[in-house]
């Protein structure tokens, strides 16, 4: 069997087990309870959602058994069709029988924040090439150095279109092309975090701020995804109960020159910042207009290069539905 999700974070892992054709009435969690599910079953597979808790939004699980033999069949009748590669189910089904798989991995118990990274999962003893090729989207391929069992590098791909000189928005997702025991394998995984753009200051930074709501910490808005709740509180900055005087502050221990701030606002329809002030330590000050409120599209405001020591966003007017001023992301870049 293989698992498959329609969301970038698994909560928990699971253990699932399939026993003849019987549909599966709840799943059970490793941390020990049961979590009863709205088991949708279906001829050859079913599905479940996996309450969150305190986290993310829960998680859509659906389970396919898929036999060897039931593979080896598809794929005879591929070769006989003269069809292409596999789709990346039928990919992800072929590499469960092989034992191999890209995954994202974290280094938090429940998966839930914490350091995130790539990792490719090979049996003992299988011989997979030193490079591979990666892309993001419909960007250009890349080459990127690989080794399994160990951390993906992914800064190469920032070097390209949308992401040199913008924020990252959950949900990319990235293709990787390799050799693994000399047969061409493709992978495709769903990612949670991208390294900070080439030139993105706020990597640096340290983040304070004049209120916090509980779960969107100051952090959140230098996170690099421009992103919140639902999809994750830890993703953005709120203020707790604040409105207009609301401040957001980022400070570096050595003076940083810059000439641009890109501004996320909070996703969803109810918190928006309608004008802002941005202060810099040297004195001098940049208006910010209104922000667009679903927080999918960026406001830039650039200015002529100059050297600092902290920017501190000061909200200035908000929308009368607003109870929580905040941003999802606050990226500062250096003069190119």
């Amino acid at each position: 069997a293989y698992v498959m999700t329609d969301v970038t974070k698994i909560i928990s892992k699971l253990s699932v087990q399939i026993v003849g054709a019987s549909a599966a009435e709840d799943a059970k969690l490793l941390r020990g309870e049961t979590a009863k599910t709205n088991v949708e079953w279906q001829q050859k597979s079913f599905q479940f959602r996996v309450p969150s808790g305190d986290g993310p939004p829960a998680a859509l699980v659906k389970i396919t058994p898929f036999s060897q033999d039931d593979f080896r069949k598809d794929a005879h009748a591929r070769r006989l069709s003269g069809a292409g590669s596999l789709e990346p189910d039928a990919a992800l089904a072929r590499h469960a029988i092989e034992g191999i798989a890209l995954v994202e991995r974290s280094d938090a118990p429940t998966g839930h924040g914490g350091r995130r990274w790539i990792e490719l999962i090979v049996p003992e003893g299988a011989k997979v090439d030193e490079q591979a090729s990666a892309f993001v989207g419909d960007l250009k391929p890349v080459i990127i150095k690989l080794k399994p069992h160990s951390p993906i590098d992914l800064a190469p791909l920032l070097h390209y279109s949308r992401f040199t000189r913008t924020i990252w928005k959950p949900g990319v997702n990235l293709q990787l092309a390799c050799r693994v025991n000399d047969n061409p394998r493709e992978f495709y995984v769903t990612l949670s975090s991208l390294p900070h753009a080439e030139g993105n200051l706020s990597a640096t930074a340290a983040a304070i701020a004049s209120s916090t709501e509980p779960g969107y910490d100051p952090g959140g808005a230098i996170d690099n995804a421009a992103a919140g709740y639902p999809l994750g509180r830890q993703y953005e900055w709120a203020s707790h109960g604040e409105t207009v005087g609301a401040k957001l502050r980022l400070s570096w221990k050595q003076p940083v020159t810059a000439s641009q701030v890109i501004l996320f606002d909070r996703p969803n329809k109810d918190d928006q910042v309608k004008s802002a002030v941005l202060r810099f330590s040297d004195g001098s000050t940049e208006k910010v207009g209104e922000l667009e409120n679903t927080g999918a599209a960026p406001t830039t405001i650039s200015f002529p290069a100059k050297t600092f020591e902290w920017v501190e966003l000061e909200i200035t007017e908000v929308s009368a539905t607003t109870r929580n001023a905040g941003i999802a992301e606050m990226a500062v870049f250096q003069e190119k």
